[in-house]
């Protein structure tokens, strides 16, 4: 299947990709044409007739699965403009199209199973089952193009629990499309990330990576994927490698603005994370002392007066004046050309307000023993 068309189906939308099938009415208006002709062009089968009159003839291994996938896309393109993915079908009409859409592309897995356009299929049957809530048969869809042991039969039974990062090894896909394969391990991955029963973070942490390492991945879901997965790591309270990924992105000139400075954001954020052993007590080393962060904070890395300045800001917002303070004077020293009118003043503010917080700080500490 072509990439245009594949567009058409991820996005759920009507596209002209269809090659040979495609059609467009003449306009009877022309200078010229004779009556008898526009009439005879004017009732011209529209793409949709000509494909249900095509598949109510004897089948073709080759040719009926594209014409099973592209009716699908057809009538579910009808109900796109008035339906958005995971708001549920808000009509009968619409509900109409999406189960005749899903009921076609039922009918290539199930009676053309060793047709090219199976896993095209299930990427876009995953989705339409998605949208009306099903998660397990969007799973099962999506599982089956990546992961056959999981999902045996596409249209049936249940993929069980997946739990952890080892739940998805011994994988083998039913495609050798790398950029199609990434579309269906991003899928995965964000139903994991969104707790479906099920399935949990470990799952999207791993499913994000097999996102990644597919080649065919765009840049623009590749870097979806390894801000989901940075995200993913942070809820799991892995710091250290979420501060890996979320610096991949901040530096990334291919990602959205917006997702650059949150990056950043949650690199100052984990920073200033006290606990990241999760056993309940401040690490011995922790803040701006860590290795693991030691070079997100040197000019070597591109955005670490950013890093910086952001993690200085978190301190301050949380009360931790010293740890602020120590933040400010690093930028100060190591990032000068890079240092606003904001960030003195910040600085100062925390300087005046530093020795009261040490002094909290220290009679928590002896109340604590």
């Amino acid at each position: 299947m072509t990439r245009a068309c594949r567009a058409a189906l991820v996005a759920i939308v009507l596209a002209g990709c269809g090659g040979a099938m495609q059609t467009r009415a003449p306009d009877a208006r022309v200078s010229g044409a004779e009556p008898e002709q526009s009439r005879v062009q004017a009732h011209r089968p529209s793409e949709e007739e000509q494909l249900e009159a095509e598949l109510a003839g004897p089948a073709d291994r080759e040719r009926t699965p594209f014409a099973l996938l592209r009716l699908a896309t057809l009538r579910a393109g009808r109900a796109a403009a008035r339906w958005e993915p995971g708001d549920g079908w808000t009509s009968d009409g619409e509900r109409a199209e999406q189960a005749a859409s899903i009921g076609l592309l039922q009918r290539v897995v199930r009676e053309f199973p060793r047709s090219s356009h199976v896993a095209d299929a299930l990427l876009f049957l995953g989705e339409l089952e998605r949208a009306r809530g099903a998660d397990e048969a969007a799973l099962r869809a999506w599982l089956a193009i990546v992961c056959v042991e999981r999902a045996p039969d596409p249209l049936a039974g249940s993929p069980g629990n997946l739990a952890g990062e080892r739940a998805l090894d011994g994988c083998t896909a039913r495609t050798t499309d790398s950029a199609l394969r990434g579309h269906a391990w991003v899928r995965i991955a964000e139903l994991a990330f969104d707790a479906t029963p099920g399935l949990d973070l470990g799952v999207a942490i791993e499913a994000y990576r097999r996102t990644l390492e597919q080649a065919g991945t765009s840049a623009e879901l590749r870097t979806i994927a390894r801000y989901k997965r940075a995200w993913a790591l942070y809820r799991s309270d892995r710091f250290a490698e979420a501060i890996t990924d979320f610096a991949a992105v901040a530096i990334d000139d291919d990602a959205r603005t917006d997702l650059r400075a949150e990056s950043i954001q949650y690199m100052a954020i984990s920073i200033a994370e006290k606990d990241w052993d999760a056993d309940g007590r401040d690490d011995p080393v922790a803040g701006l002392d860590r290795p693991e962060i030691a070079r997100f904070i040197e000019p070597t890395f591109a955005r670490a007066a950013d890093v910086l300045r952001m993690t200085a800001q978190v301190w301050f917002d949380m009360t931790e004046y010293a740890q602020a303070l120590g933040a400010y004077d690093r930028l100060i020293a190591r990032f000068a050309p890079a240092v606003t009118a904001e960030d003195r003043v910040r600085r100062d503010r925390a300087a005046e307000r530093a020795p009261a917080a040490r002094a909290r700080d220290g009679a928590r500490a002896r109340s604590a023993r």
